[in-house]
This record gives structure tokens, sequence and C-alpha cells, in this order.
């Protein structure tokens, strides 16, 4: 099965989700498209195991960083933690981009697009109420969807980027996220 899953990560990279076909998976894993089927019925439940997979990395991303399991010595040490291990999730799995894109345009997967963001979610408002116990819910829900989104956005680009460019987006990255948290927590 994971044979299927990696040959679907580099198809969606080319030719690309459109032109996706379960006759072109099992054509690039070196199967029959029967074979194929006995795992999968369609194309659809194809992208929904590898989504299912990307959120399971994210889950032991988020398990590692976890404030109620790790000593972290500041909200910084968190954030530098959490943020360097998106980026080697991110380095590691380049196909994400196309991940993300997939979620959002499939219609049978925006069910798993929501979990992976209520999973973050709660992730974030966790670590920051460990350190902020006195953060407001309204101030803990914008800088979720604020790091969340500035994450994800500079991370997809980030790891295609030829250094020294990768690097000064990394800092300025760093630096926003921690602005946000400074402004608002304290």
């Amino acid at each position: 099965m994971d044979k299927l899953l990696n040959v679907t990560e580099q198809l969606l990279e080319d030719p690309g989700l459109d032109r996706l076909t379960t006759v072109l998976i099992a054509k690039k894993a070196g199967l029959s498209v029967g074979t194929l089927y006995e795992y999968f019925p369609n194309k659809q439940s194809v992208l929904f195991a590898l989504a299912s997979r990307w959120i399971d990395k994210m889950e032991n991303l988020m398990a590692d960083n976890d404030v109620s399991q790790r000593e972290y010595s500041s909200w910084a040490e968190w954030y530098e933690s959490y943020a360097r291990s998106m980026l080697e999730l991110y380095q590691q799995d380049k196909g994400l981009v196309r991940y993300y894109d997939m979620l959002v345009s499939v219609l049978e997967l925006r069910e798993l697009d929501l979990k992976l963001d209520a999973m973050v979610e709660q992730y974030l408002t966790r670590s920051l109420r460990h350190f902020f116990p006195d953060l407001l819910p309204e101030d803990v829900e914008i800088m979720n969807r604020m790091i969340i989104t500035n994450m994800h956005n500079v991370l997809r680009w980030a790891v295609n980027m030829p250094e020294p460019q990768r690097s000064r987006m990394l800092g300025n990255l760093h630096f926003l996220i921690q602005s946000l948290i400074l402004k608002n927590a304290c």
C-alpha cells in the first residue's frame, strides 16, 4: 500500500491531480489495476489514504512538541522546536503543497482538511494557554489562524528556495510569529 501512496505522491507533482487516474497509478507502481482495486476502490480513496498519512505525520509532530509531555523553559523554546519540526516535515515531504491543494480542491477530502485544521488549532491553543493562561479566547483564535496561515504559506515556498533566500524568508517568518505572540501575550 505504501508503494501505491508513494507513486501517487509523485504523480501529484507530474502530471498533477487533474490527470491522475487509477490506471496511471497502477501502471507507475508496476501493478495491475485489479491489484490497486484490492486496496483502493477508486482514485478518491487513494487520495484519502494519502491525505490521512499526512495527517498522521502532523499528529506525530505535535505529539513530539506537546507542552504537557516535554519540558520547555519558555514559549520561545517551544516555538523554535515546533517551527523546526514543521520545517523538517515540509523538507522531507516535498509533495506537501500538492496535499494541501488536494485537500481544499477535492470535495471528498474537505472533511480531512477540517480535521487537520481543528487538530492544529487545538494543539496551538493548548500550547499558547500553557505559556499564557490569561489570553482571551478571541486572541488565541486570532493567533492560531495567523500562525497556521503564515507558517504553512511560507514553508510551502521556502522549502524549494535556494540559500540564502530560504534562511531570510524563514527568519522573517519567525520574527513575524514571535512578534504576534509577544504583542498579544504581553
